[in-house]
């Protein structure tokens, strides 16, 4: 078959393998198939042409627009099957996109929310040396009951402008230094002596000794390493002693650190474990119940946790905790008032801190388990304690600041209202002990040592209703100006955190994220597929 015979096949619509035997040599087109037209319709062909001249079948003509139809369909489906592959494609990079961003984002934000939340646990602890220095005093009968609360803070106020530098900021945050000192020292002991037992114990578990015998081993140093923390307390003691009593104005301001004779054996003379551990008169067990050291030792167990999110406050005498602000209030445990009543006492308090937070405007999402997440980085940026659920808020430390600190404050204040007795007994008696001691006193201790309350058997109550009434109203003073200062941090860290969540982690606007998802040039702007994710920031 040549090629013009082929050609004229496919314009008359005949296939190209037909069998030629049964084809009839091509003369003239239009005779040559007239004849069978003839035939089989009973009726002559009559052959059309063009507006040329050239011969066409509409019959053809019309097959043919039916397979091209056919064909551009065909292309059109695969054509709309391959855009189909390649917005799927685009989409899957956008979303990886995103999910990167977002996760640096988080990275970032949690980093820059932990050094803020030590910036604010720096701030609030100076910034609340002096309020608690203010009820301390309150609390021992410091002031003369002639004098209003405003005459005391403006005498108190200008106190602190007839020094130098160091006399003001000493003033200003009487006990700071001891306090500081005592907490670093305290800390670094108790991890050196923990890291020591430590090793002793995986030497006694690595031992060829019986299991028995490991065991005992291994508890027996577990309650040397106990001793050893209660005899690093019991060696600082002369720097909380001595802190309390610059909170108290009855030690001077400067130097704000005790003697280094003042940490020696009580055989010295000017050694505070002389006095710290001597209490009422009588019996040498009486003397050692009632001392300062021992009010500064109990004090310690029961309030000196009391807002930190791993110990309960009173953790020696009960098993509650203070929820975390995300804990649902509802699936909480209440404590039996028989069987735990400071528990009991601490949920009513936790009740009372939930209800302020969500009359604050902080509700937490009820549901009955957390919903399903793509990627469990996300899930929680905030760090969880053992044995806790992982809350349903994606949030991180930065985020949850504001609400944190407030929820520590309402937690401090409640707590403190609680052991405000105890507080007062012992400053008390701190008091008493050191005006009675021969180290060196401030005039103002010394003039006022007369009207200072009795530790015991004493106090407000011994001088009639009025005396009540006004230390009662001084009390309530010092704990408002506690809290207004808490207000004023508050205000001062949400500012803050909204500030630097608007700036640099795209809280409430269209930023790092907000470019990848809502725009194209901010999806092709990082490069090519290859290293787009590498070039999100």
């Amino acid at each position: 078959m040549g090629r013009r015979r082929y050609l004229e096949r496919l314009a008359l619509g005949r296939s190209a393998y037909q069998d030629i035997e049964a084809e009839q040599p091509l003369g003239h087109a239009g005779l040559s198939n007239s004849i069978p037209a003839q035939e089989e319709t009973g009726r002559e062909y009559e052959q059309q042409y063009d507006s040329r001249g050239r011969p066409i079948n509409p019959t053809i003509e019309e097959f043919n627009a039916e397979q091209r139809k056919a064909q551009n369909a065909v292309l059109a489906l695969v054509g709309i099957v391959e855009k189909k592959e390649e917005i799927e494609q685009s989409s899957g990079l956008r979303y990886k996109a995103i999910q990167e961003a977002r996760r640096s984002l988080l990275r970032d934000e949690q980093d820059r929310g932990e050094v803020l939340e030590y910036v604010v646990y720096a701030a609030n602890f100076l910034f609340h040396l002096w309020p608690d220095a203010f009820i301390q005093r309150v609390q021992i009968g410091l002031y003369d009951s002639s004098r209003s609360v405003a005459e005391i803070l403006s005498t108190e106020w200008a106190e602190m402008y007839r020094g130098g530098m160091r006399w003001s900021l000493a003033k200003r945050f009487p006990g700071g230094v001891a306090s500081v000192v005592h907490a670093l020292t305290r800390v670094g002991l108790m991890v050196g002596a923990e890291y020591v037992i430590g090793e002793l114990q995986d030497w006694a578990m690595r031992s060829k000794l019986s299991r028995k015998s490991r065991e005992r081993l291994h508890k027996g140093l577990e309650h040397v390493l106990q001793g050893l923390i209660a005899g690093i307390c019991v060696v600082l003691m002369p720097l909380e002693y001595y802190a309390a009593a610059q909170r108290l104005d009855l030690a001077p301001a400067l130097p704000t650190l005790p003697g280094f004779q003042s940490f020696l054996p009580t055989q010295y003379a000017g050694s505070f474990h002389r006095h710290i551990w001597n209490g009422r008169p009588g019996s040498r067990l009486m003397g050692l119940v009632t001392s300062p050291g021992a009010f500064l030792f109990i004090y310690r167990m029961l309030f000196y946790d009391a807002t930190d999110s791993v110990f309960p406050v009173f953790h020696l005498i009960t098993d509650f905790t203070f929820p975390d602000v995300n804990d649902d209030p509802l699936k909480i445990s209440r404590p039996k008032f028989h069987r735990d009543p400071v528990g009991w006492v601490l949920y009513q308090c936790y009740i009372l801190r939930s209800r302020f937070l969500q009359r604050s405007g902080w509700f937490v999402v009820k549901r009955n388990e957390n919903r399903a997440l793509r990627d469990i980085e996300e899930a929680n940026i905030r760090p969880v304690s053992a044995g806790k659920v992982i809350p349903i808020h994606r949030s991180t430390v930065l985020a949850q600041l504001p609400i944190q600190f407030l929820a520590d404050a309402v937690d401090g204040l409640l707590c403190r209202i609680i052991n405000l007795p105890f507080e007062a007994l012992m400053m008390r008696t701190i008091a008493a002990n050191f005006l009675a001691s021969s180290h060196e006193k401030t005039i103002v201790g010394i003039m006022s040592a007369s009207r200072l309350y009795a530790p015991l058997l004493g106090g407000p109550f011994s001088r009639g209703g009025s005396g009540l009434g006004q230390y009662m109203s001084r009390t309530g003073l010092s704990l408002a100006l506690s809290l207004t200062l808490d207000v004023v941090i508050f205000h001062g860290i949400y500012n803050s955190v909204r500030r630097t969540g608007v700036r640099y982690f795209d809280w409430g606007r269209m930023g790092k994220i907000g470019q990848v998802i809502y725009s194209e040039e901010g999806f092709t702007a990082h490069g090519s597929r290859g290293d787009e994710l590498d070039h999100l920031h």
